[in-house]
Parts: C-alpha cells; sequence; structure tokens
C-alpha cells in the first residue's frame, strides 16, 4: 500500500481554502470515482474498487492531505501525487 501524504501552507481566507478543498474533491469524485462526506473542515473520501481512501484536512493555514492506494492504484502514486501538488500549487496559496 502506498501513501500519499502532502500538506501546503496557505494564507488564503477560509472561504477561498474551502472552495480550493471543494474542487480537489470534485476533481478526485469525476476522474477517480471517490465518495466523500465533509464533517466541518475535514473530507473523508473512499473508492474501495479502486483502493483509494483518505482525508482532507482544512486548517486556518495548512491543507493537509493523507491518501492511501491499494495495490492496483499504487501503480499511479507518482502521477497521482504530481497531479495533487500541481493542483495545489495553481489554487492553494
Amino acid at each position: 500500500m502506498a501513501v500519499i501524504d502532502i500538506k501546503k501552507p496557505h494564507t488564503m481566507d477560509a472561504e477561498h481554502v474551502m472552495e480550493a478543498a471543494q474542487h480537489l474533491i470534485d476533481t478526485l469524485e469525476k476522474d477517480f470515482g471517490v465518495t466523500y462526506q465533509w464533517s466541518g473542515n475535514v473530507v473523508d473520501f473512499s473508492c474501495a474498487p479502486k483502493g483509494i481512501s483518505g482525508k482532507l484536512t482544512v486548517e486556518p493555514s495548512m491543507l493537509s492531505l493523507n491518501v492511501k492506494l491499494g495495490l492496483l492504484a499504487s501503480m499511479f502514486e507518482r502521477t497521482l501525487r504530481n497531479e495533487i501538488n500541481s493542483y495545489l500549487d495553481r489554487h492553494v496559496s
């Protein structure tokens, strides 16, 4: 099992960082079929058939993402990590 653990500092206000986080989750839903559930500033997501699960936490100055990839999904770890980092670099500052 591979793990992607990303912490992205930000100086955005709460509304804008939550919008960026929601857009990232929407992209994961569209591209990988994840389902998700928000609880306050934390969203848990998963896609059992593809072996993907994780948690995205929005804090006042940090966005934290932890993704666990099953055996098959772990083959795409590098690509997925690069795509997530690229998204965060473009949308979270």
